[in-house]
């Protein structure tokens, strides 16, 4: 592995610029040196040592599928591969399992586990608390619930949706020539869940505007928080059906109105990987597709963008004359159980980046 002796450069919402963090540099280490760096302080020794810190490591390992042993110098995200749903999953069962709260301005900077052992309780008095899970998580009502909070009837949305597609696509066409195949596939009466690769800032603009009508008015489409900070947000949010998520303060409720709106037999738009490809190679999936997909036994629909990294993509951010296409593949479908576990979300979200 490597070692770096400076801050990783990260977003406003904390997350890694993975993309510049492959340009850093690093120093080399050999395995023999990795073993010497793993020999545990006397303060490490000490939070493993808690009363519950072998039951956190447990939920740590559940919750991101590591296999190897975790120490308290391990980072939660380059480590474990912690993302920003399973952070929020982790700061839920802090609370709901261990008794401990973690005060929002401080969980960005719990970056390593023993970070997180340091706030676990002395006393074992929280051991018999009932595990998280998300099964149950996603079916609690959000506040304000689903039905208040998006326009179910839509008299506007049906009223401007035509124009404003006829005007993007013209605007659109003098610089972006795009095609959509496969997109007949998708069920006209029954949810599915669209999952796209990501590439391009318009690869949720161009899904908007060339998916039939008839789709369009049953889909609600997952978006980063941070887009959508402007003046009168708030409105179009609620009158397209935009769910904000991309933060571990909106993931929670993103996941429950997610799972309502299939619940009421719509679909759902969202990018797997979470952030725009910085090289054009498809990403390793956040397993909230895998969670959304078996709670809900909705079948999930791969797409791919070809041609986005041309326009306003990581490695290109201006806008360039180009040519994309989005083709949609066959589906998905989650397994039929009685319960599902991590490990079933992550294999539903792996079928996705296999497909």
């Amino acid at each position: 592995f490597k070692l770096v002796n400076q801050p990783l450069p990260r977003t406003r919402l904390s997350k890694l610029k993975r993309n510049l963090v492959r340009s850093m540099s690093f120093t080399e280490v050999e395995e023999g040196e990795e073993a010497a760096r793993r020999e545990l302080t006397q303060e490490e020794k000490r939070l493993l040592d808690k009363p519950m810190a072998a039951r956190l490591l447990g939920r740590l390992r559940r919750i991101t599928g590591h296999e190897g042993s975790i120490v308290p110098e391990d980072s939660l995200e380059l480590d474990l591969g912690l993302d920003s749903l399973g952070r929020m999953e982790l700061l839920t069962i802090l609370q709901q399992e261990f008794d401990t709260v973690v005060p929002e301005k401080e969980a960005p900077g719990m970056l390593n586990v023993g970070q997180v052992l340091e706030r676990l309780p002395d006393a074992d008095d929280a051991m018999d608390h009932e595990e998280f899970s998300w099964s149950k998580v996603v079916r609690e009502t959000p506040e304000p619930p689903f039905e208040k909070r998006y326009s179910m009837k839509r008299p506007i949305f049906h009223l401007l949706i035509h124009p404003i597609r006829l005007f993007s696509r013209a605007v659109f066409r003098t610089f972006v020539r795009f095609e959509m195949v496969g997109d007949e596939t998708l069920p006209a009466d029954k949810r599915f869940i669209l999952a796209p690769t990501h590439q391009s800032l318009l690869d949720a603009q161009l899904i908007y505007i060339y998916i039939s009508v008839s789709q369009l008015a049953r889909m609600s489409f997952f978006a980063l928080e941070e887009y959508f900070r402007f003046p009168g947000a708030v409105a179009l949010m609620k009158l397209f059906r935009i769910i904000p998520s991309g933060t571990e303060q909106t993931m929670l409720s993103s996941m429950q109105y997610a799972f309502r709106s299939l619940e009421l037999e719509g679909s759902l738009c969202l990018f797997p990987e979470g952030h725009r490809s910085p090289d054009g190679e498809i990403k390793k999936g956040k397993i909230g597709l895998g969670v959304l997909a078996c709670e809900s036994g909705t079948p999930i629909y791969p797409a791919r963008f070809d041609g986005g990294m041309e326009v306003l993509s990581r490695t290109n951010r201006g806008v360039h004359r180009s040519k994309m296409k989005l083709v949609v593949g066959p589906p998905v479908l989650p397994p039929k159980k009685e319960s599902y576990t991590e490990a079933d979300y992550r294999a539903v979200t792996r079928d996705w980046l296999e497909a």
